[in-house]
């Protein structure tokens, strides 16, 4: 709303139905918004074992692991950087595929059922590549597809985070307090 207001945190930065997902019905699907939800509930249980000083086991290592992951890759600032990429790619494939009028007459003359006179295919291909080199177009990537390259992305990186060494730093009074990094120079 581009406003500075008091707010109750309930509903503050929240975007309605950003991991709902609609199938070829046209049906709403929430089973992404229940899978983060488990990992949720199972991460907390690690970290509070963790806060505990208590030991965890590989499979709790592994659902803290895919919780970070999924934390990281789910942000709308991700999902949409991944359909910036996308768009940008197809755009750059665009220019490479239609770079050179003869090159494309000649794919357009190859075409089954071209029935275009030389100098049509002349137009026709200088039209499609002013275009393609233009910019004056615009490629939007659908959100399905760029939530699930996200969720993709972090089931990628879950085993590596799992499979990294980890510290676990307390603090030893309630007063005191820490950073740290992984930096070799600060």
């Amino acid at each position: 709303m581009n406003e500075i207001r008091v707010q109750q945190p309930v509903n503050t930065c929240v975007i309605g139905h950003f991991y709902t997902i609609e199938d070829e019905a046209g049906r709403k699907r929430f089973e992404l918004e229940q899978l983060f939800s488990e990992y949720e509930t199972k991460s907390s249980q690690v970290i509070n074992k963790l806060s505990k000083m208590e030991a965890i086991n590989a499979d709790e290592r592994t659902d803290l692991a895919i919780f970070v992951a999924f934390a990281t890759f789910r942000t709308p600032d991700i999902v949409d950087s991944l359909k910036i990429f996308n768009s940008n790619f197809i755009k750059d494939m665009a220019k490479r595929i239609f770079a050179d009028v003869i090159e494309v007459k000649k794919k357009m003359r190859g075409k089954l059922g071209a029935s275009l006179s030389e100098e049509e295919l002349e137009i026709e291909a200088h039209d499609l590549v002013e275009f393609a080199q233009s910019d004056q177009y615009e490629i939007k990537t659908n959100h399905t597809w760029a939530i699930g390259m996200a969720v993709k992305m972090a089931c990628n990186i879950a085993p590596i985070l799992a499979g990294r060494d980890w510290m676990v730093i307390h603090r030893n009074e309630e007063k005191e307090s820490f950073v740290t990094t992984e930096a070799t120079e600060i």
